[in-house]
C-alpha cells in the first residue's frame, strides 16, 4: 500500500543567506542534471552582483525553481553554495525521506502534473509554487528500504541513459570532423579547383507554386517544414509571393548566413522572399555544398562578405555570395561524400531513437515505482 504524506511532514524551507555570499559557490538548477555549479552548466552567468539575498544550499538539499516546478525543474544538491532567490530550497528530514528518492519522486510525470495543478498564476508564464503551497501537497512515501531499492533501480537506468548520451556526443563530434575532412580538401588534392560560388550556383527567383508546403531554414536542422518548427508566423503573402525551392536546391537566410543558417531541400518547398534560393549548376551536388557551407571555414567567409554596420544588421546578398571562392572536387566525389555522411548521420539518428526509447522506459518504470503501482521486486 502506498503511504501518502504531505511535504510539510518531512521538509522545511531553508531561507538562510550567507554572510559572505561572494565566497560561496554559485549553483544553478538544470532541468535534466539537477543542481550544478553555475560554471559547469554552460550557461551565461546572469546572476546579480548583489548576492546578499541569495539562499544557502547544503549537500542533501532539494532545490526547485519556484516558477518552473510545474515543468520539473528540480534537483538534488551534492554541493554547498548559494542559489538565486527565485529558487526554493528544501531541507529534507532524511529519517523519513531519502533526498534522492524525493528528487526522483518530484520529477515523476504524476507529480509534475500535480505541481501544475497547484501552481498559482494567471497563465503558465506566471505560475509559481511557493513552499506554503508545496507544504500541503501529498506525495507517496514508502518505507526506507523500498526508497533505497527504487533509487538503485532508477540510478541504473540513468547510468544507461547517460552512457548513451555520451556515445551520441562522441559520434556527433566524429561526424563534424568527418564532414570537415571530406568537404574542405585539407590535404590540398590537385583535382580540387578553387572557384567562385557564382560558377556553382545561380540565384533562383522562381515564384511559389500552389499546394507546395512552406519551409523554414533553421540553425541546426537546415530546411524543414514550417509546421514542424515552434514558430508562429503570420503572413498575408500568397503562395505565388513566396520563393519556390526545388528539391536539390539550397536556401539561406540573408541575415543569418554568417551564422551558418542554410538548408538543403530534400523535397520541394516554398520559403519567404527574404531568403536566397541557390540552384546548383551542372555537375554540382547541392547537398555536398550544404555540408561544406556549415563548416566554420565557410561560415567565416560568409561573415566577411556580409554587409552591415553591426552583426544584427549583417546581410549576405547573392551579389556578394557569388564572389566567395571555395574548393570544388569532381561531381563523382561530391556524391560519394554525401553518401558517406548520410550513412553516419543515419547511425547517429538510430542512437537518438534508442535514447528516446530508454528515456520512455525509465519514465514508465519511475512512474510505476514511485506511485506504488509496481512493487520493486516485480518492476524490471
Amino acid at each position: 500500500m502506498s503511504n501518502l504524506r504531505r511535504f510539510e511532514d518531512f521538509t522545511s524551507e531553508r531561507k538562510e543567506t550567507s554572510p559572505h555570499p561572494d565566497h560561496e559557490k554559485l549553483l544553478s538548477v538544470t532541468g535534466g542534471l539537477g543542481v550544478l555549479p553555475q560554471e559547469e552548466t554552460g550557461r551565461k552567468d546572469t546572476s546579480s552582483e548583489d548576492k546578499s539575498k541569495y539562499k544557502l544550499v547544503f549537500p542533501g538539499d532539494v532545490v526547485y525553481n519556484t516558477m518552473r516546478l510545474w515543468q520539473g525543474v528540480v534537483g538534488y544538491s551534492r554541493h554547498k553554495g548559494i542559489v538565486s532567490p527565485a529558487y526554493t530550497v528544501l531541507k529534507v528530514n532524511a529519517d523519513i525521506v531519502d533526498p534522492i528518492y524525493l528528487y526522483y519522486a518530484m520529477k515523476s510525470p504524476e507529480m509534475i502534473s500535480t505541481f501544475h495543478a497547484y501552481s498559482k498564476g494567471l497563465c503558465d508564464d506566471t505560475n509559481n509554487c511557493k513552499y506554503s503551497t508545496l507544504a500541503n501537497i501529498p506525495i507517496n512515501v514508502p518505507k526506507a528500504k523500498v526508497q533505497l531499492s527504487i533509487i538503485e533501480t532508477l540510478r541504473a537506468l540513468d547510468d544507461q541513459i547517460l552512457n548513451h548520451q555520451e556515445l551520441i556526443s562522441k559520434n556527433e563530434t566524429f561526424l563534424l570532423g568527418l564532414r570537415d575532412e571530406l568537404t574542405l580538401n585539407p590535404q590540398k588534392k590537385r583535382d580540387w579547383k578553387s572557384v567562385p560560388l557564382g560558377l556553382l550556383f545561380s540565384n533562383s527567383k522562381t515564384k511559389g507554386i500552389r499546394d507546395v508546403p512552406m519551409g523554414s531554414v533553421t540553425m541546426h536542422d537546415g530546411l524543414v517544414l514550417r509546421n514542424e518548427v515552434d514558430r508562429k508566423v503570420e503572413s498575408e503573402l500568397k503562395d505565388e509571393d513566396h520563393l519556390y525551392v526545388e528539391k536539390g536546391n539550397l536556401a539561406y537566410n540573408m541575415m543569418r548566413m554568417w551564422q551558418g543558417v542554410v538548408g538543403f531541400a530534400d523535397r520541394d518547398y516554398l520559403v519567404s522572399p527574404a531568403y536566397v534560393v541557390l540552384k546548383p549548376k551542372k555537375n554540382v551536388c547541392g547537398q555536398f555544398f550544404y555540408y561544406q557551407f556549415r563548416t566554420q571555414k565557410l561560415i567565416r567567409f560568409f561573415h566577411r562578405f556580409s554587409i552591415g554596420v553591426t552583426d544584427d544588421r549583417l546581410r549576405l546578398y547573392f551579389d556578394d555570395f557569388e564572389k566567395i571562392k571555395t574548393e570544388c572536387p569532381s561531381f563523382e566525389y561530391q556524391t560519394e561524400v554525401c553518401k558517406i555522411i548520410e550513412d553516419e548521420q543515419s547511425k547517429v539518428q538510430k542512437m537518438k531513437e534508442k535514447l528516446v526509447a530508454l528515456s520512455f522506459i525509465k519514465n514508465g518504470v519511475a512512474s510505476d515505482l514511485l506511485n506504488g503501482r509496481v512493487k520493486i521486486g516485480n518492476s524490471i
